[in-house]
């Protein structure tokens, strides 16, 4: 009886070892990410910016007296994130955050422009 409990708890060791070592999610989708919410501008080219814990994202904006909407997937890797959306193009943005996470500044690359967003 002892040698099938040593088995049991070698084998229980082990599987704990190899969960534990399994490689990192290096997925965004946590409560606590501070990019994840609404978030938007309130300059004359009015954007909404949506970053959901699923890793999906909603973009609204003004063009020409109308809106526009695109939908897509985001990632974020250091201070850079990315966007692909759903007709397949990517775009790729960089973001600050200001002291309390109340705001967020979005430089898009490659032209430099940089936009505030405050959370909605």
């Amino acid at each position: 009886m002892t040698d099938i409990t040593g088995i049991a708890l070698v084998a229980v060791v082990i599987l704990t070892v190899f969960t534990a070592c399994t490689e990192p999610d290096n997925g965004i989708a946590s409560f606590f990410e501070p990019i994840i919410g609404k978030w938007k501008t309130a300059d004359l080219a009015s954007s909404t910016l949506v970053f959901n814990a699923n890793e999906t994202c909603t973009e609204t904006g003004t063009i020409h007296s109308g809106y526009a909407t695109k939908n897509g997937d985001w990632d974020a890797t250091g201070n850079t994130i990315t966007r692909t959306w759903s007709d397949d193009s990517v775009s790729v943005l960089t973001y600050t955050f200001n002291s309390d996470d109340s705001e967020m500044k979005i430089t898009a690359s490659p032209d430099g422009v940089t936009v505030t967003y405050a959370r909605q």
